[in-house]
């Protein structure tokens, strides 16, 4: 893939916390690049792959408020921006629906209204059932 990240998508590549990939930049700064071992070139590539993906990701779903959030909130307590994990999303989300059937589900949430007298239980349940 020419923009270098659709092995982290599909999961053939794993990248590394956050916290192992500010390990390896500050070591790229006060060593060089000429100091990196082979697999921390390739694991600060992939880190910033990463970010490029995410980013990417999260720009291509803005018009999509329900996505959007989603893609906001994928991360783990290592990795801030996980696109595998945000990507992994967009296909739930995505995968064998149709423009059409988004619409109508669309449609369905806008009108749900809580009438008075009407038991939230219920209510909350039929909007997470959409």
């Amino acid at each position: 893939m020419t923009r270098g990240y659709y092995e982290i998508l599909i999961g053939e590549e794993t990248v590394k916390s956050d916290e192992e990939a500010r390990l390896i930049n500050e070591k790229l700064t006060d060593q060089g690049i000429a100091k990196l071992t082979t697999q921390e070139k390739k694991d600060s590539e992939l880190y910033n792959a990463n970010i490029c993906a995410y980013a990417d990701l999260v720009q291509c779903c803005a018009s999509d408020k329900v996505l959007f959030q989603k893609m906001l909130t994928s991360r783990t307590k290592d990795l801030k921006q996980g696109a595998k994990l945000a990507w992994d999303y967009m296909i739930e989300m995505y995968a064998g629906i149709h423009t059409t059937d988004k619409m109508k589900l669309e449609k369905q949430f806008n009108e749900l209204k809580m009438d008075p007298g009407t038991n939230p239980d219920i209510w909350v349940t039929d909007l997470e059932r959409l």
